[in-house]
């Protein structure tokens, strides 16, 4: 089956009235939807923001294969860990997605996922 990224269109956390049951997002990664052979590499020592500087994860470089699509990314992002899945995409930066510097939308359509 092939992997269907969620998407970050509903990113705000819903309570069910009548179960008081809170809904997880769509857009959160579960068991069903991560990549099959995805592996976390620990980028806390490398990765410190997600967009400013050269030690951010917009800088980790992308294009012709750099990182390989469905890389997983552990890093600390101030004091938050997170981790961020590199996909294919032209979502813009925004709540839970952030392109890298070198996108570009014909020869390198990718973008970071958070996936926590």
């Amino acid at each position: 089956m092939p992997f269907t990224p969620p998407t970050a269109a509903s990113a705000s956390i819903a309570v069910d009235p009548a179960t008081a049951v809170l809904q997880q997002p769509s857009n959160f990664f579960t068991a069903n939807n991560i990549p099959i052979g995805a592996q976390i590499q620990n980028r806390v020592s490398t990765i410190t923001s997600l967009s400013s500087g050269s030690g951010s994860l917009s800088a980790v470089p992308t294009a012709n294969g750099a990182a390989a699509l469905n890389s997983l990314f552990a890093f600390l992002n101030g004091t938050i860990p997170q981790i961020w899945l590199l996909r294919a995409g032209t979502d813009a930066t925004g709540d839970g997605i952030q392109r890298p510097n070198d996108y570009n939308a014909s020869t390198n359509a990718v973008v970071w996922q958070q996936f926590i």
